[in-house]
Protein backbone atom coordinates (compact mmCIF):
# COMPACT_ATOMS: atom_id res chain seq x y z
CA UNK A 1 0.00 0.00 0.00
CA UNK A 2 2.85 2.35 0.88
CA UNK A 3 4.57 1.73 -2.47
CA UNK A 4 1.30 2.33 -4.32
CA UNK A 5 0.88 5.64 -2.49
CA UNK A 6 4.44 6.71 -3.34
CA UNK A 7 3.93 5.71 -6.98
CA UNK A 8 0.72 7.74 -7.10
CA UNK A 9 2.52 10.78 -5.64
CA UNK A 10 5.28 10.40 -8.25
CA UNK A 11 2.80 10.18 -11.09
CA UNK A 12 0.84 13.19 -9.87
CA UNK A 13 4.07 15.17 -9.52
CA UNK A 14 4.99 14.46 -13.12
CA UNK A 15 1.54 15.45 -14.36
CA UNK A 16 1.67 18.68 -12.35
CA UNK A 17 5.18 19.51 -13.60
CA UNK A 18 4.20 18.81 -17.20
CA UNK A 19 1.14 21.03 -17.01
CA UNK A 20 2.97 23.91 -15.33
CA UNK A 21 5.54 24.01 -18.13
CA UNK A 22 3.14 23.61 -21.05
CA UNK A 23 2.70 27.35 -21.49
CA UNK A 24 6.38 28.14 -21.78
CA UNK A 25 7.89 28.95 -25.12
CA UNK A 26 11.35 29.42 -26.27
CA UNK A 27 14.18 27.07 -26.94
CA UNK A 28 12.63 25.10 -29.82
CA UNK A 29 14.54 21.91 -29.23
CA UNK A 30 17.53 23.21 -27.31
CA UNK A 31 16.85 20.49 -24.72
CA UNK A 32 17.16 17.73 -27.35
CA UNK A 33 19.84 15.14 -26.65
CA UNK A 34 21.03 12.66 -24.08
CA UNK A 35 20.27 13.23 -20.41
CA UNK A 36 21.02 11.34 -17.22
CA UNK A 37 18.90 11.25 -14.10
CA UNK A 38 21.11 10.74 -11.05
CA UNK A 39 20.04 9.91 -7.50
CA UNK A 40 22.98 10.61 -5.20
CA UNK A 41 24.14 7.75 -2.96
CA UNK A 42 22.61 7.74 0.51
CA UNK A 43 22.73 4.54 2.60
CA UNK A 44 19.62 5.60 4.55
CA UNK A 45 17.37 5.89 1.46
CA UNK A 46 15.33 3.13 -0.15
CA UNK A 47 14.09 4.14 -3.60
CA UNK A 48 10.43 3.40 -4.32
CA UNK A 49 9.98 4.74 -7.83
CA UNK A 50 11.64 6.82 -10.52
CA UNK A 51 9.35 8.21 -13.20
CA UNK A 52 10.58 10.31 -16.10
CA UNK A 53 8.24 11.95 -18.58
CA UNK A 54 9.63 12.97 -21.98
CA UNK A 55 8.69 12.76 -25.65
CA UNK A 56 5.00 12.49 -24.75
CA UNK A 57 5.20 9.41 -22.52
CA UNK A 58 6.13 8.43 -18.98
CA UNK A 59 8.85 5.88 -18.28
CA UNK A 60 9.15 4.02 -14.97
CA UNK A 61 12.65 2.82 -14.23
CA UNK A 62 12.96 -0.53 -12.51
CA UNK A 63 15.77 -2.37 -10.71
CA UNK A 64 15.96 0.35 -8.06
CA UNK A 65 16.94 -0.41 -4.49
CA UNK A 66 18.70 0.97 -1.43
CA UNK A 67 21.45 3.46 -2.30
CA UNK A 68 24.12 1.74 -0.24
CA UNK A 69 27.16 1.61 -2.52
CA UNK A 70 26.65 3.77 -5.61
CA UNK A 71 24.70 6.60 -7.12
CA UNK A 72 21.70 5.47 -9.17
CA UNK A 73 21.95 6.73 -12.76
CA UNK A 74 19.79 6.20 -15.80
CA UNK A 75 20.48 7.69 -19.23
CA UNK A 76 17.75 8.56 -21.73
CA UNK A 77 17.49 10.34 -25.10
CA UNK A 78 15.04 13.19 -25.63
CA UNK A 79 13.70 14.55 -28.92
CA UNK A 80 11.34 17.17 -27.44
CA UNK A 81 12.16 19.87 -24.96
CA UNK A 82 9.94 19.04 -21.95
CA UNK A 83 11.30 16.69 -19.27
CA UNK A 84 9.73 15.92 -15.88
CA UNK A 85 11.32 13.67 -13.28
CA UNK A 86 9.80 12.44 -10.03
CA UNK A 87 11.63 10.25 -7.51
CA UNK A 88 9.99 8.77 -4.43
CA UNK A 89 11.82 7.09 -1.59
CA UNK A 90 11.58 6.22 2.09
CA UNK A 91 13.95 6.22 5.02
CA UNK A 92 13.87 5.00 8.62
CA UNK A 93 15.56 8.21 9.76
CA UNK A 94 15.39 11.88 8.80
CA UNK A 95 17.60 12.21 5.73
CA UNK A 96 18.01 14.01 2.42
CA UNK A 97 17.29 12.70 -1.07
CA UNK A 98 19.24 14.43 -3.85
CA UNK A 99 18.15 14.08 -7.49
CA UNK A 100 20.07 15.64 -10.36
CA UNK A 101 19.46 16.04 -14.08
CA UNK A 102 22.67 15.99 -16.12
CA UNK A 103 23.36 16.86 -19.75
CA UNK A 104 26.78 16.09 -21.18
CA UNK A 105 27.98 15.15 -17.69
CA UNK A 106 27.08 18.52 -16.15
CA UNK A 107 24.33 19.08 -13.59
CA UNK A 108 21.71 21.36 -15.13
CA UNK A 109 19.08 21.03 -12.39
CA UNK A 110 18.90 19.56 -8.88
CA UNK A 111 16.10 18.83 -6.43
CA UNK A 112 16.22 17.71 -2.81
CA UNK A 113 13.74 16.32 -0.32
CA UNK A 114 14.12 15.98 3.45
CA UNK A 115 12.35 13.66 5.88
CA UNK A 116 11.38 9.99 5.99
CA UNK A 117 8.94 9.98 3.06
CA UNK A 118 10.81 11.67 0.25
CA UNK A 119 9.57 13.05 -3.07
CA UNK A 120 11.88 15.09 -5.29
CA UNK A 121 10.93 16.38 -8.73
CA UNK A 122 12.58 18.26 -11.59
CA UNK A 123 10.95 19.83 -14.60
CA UNK A 124 12.48 21.64 -17.58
Amino acid sequence: MKKFFLFLVALLSIVACSKSDSGSSGNNGSNDGTYTVKVVKNPNVTLSSIAVSYDGSTHLFDNINTLLKNDYTKEFKVTQEHISISVTATSNTQTTLIVQLLKNGKVIKESTANGTILVASISI
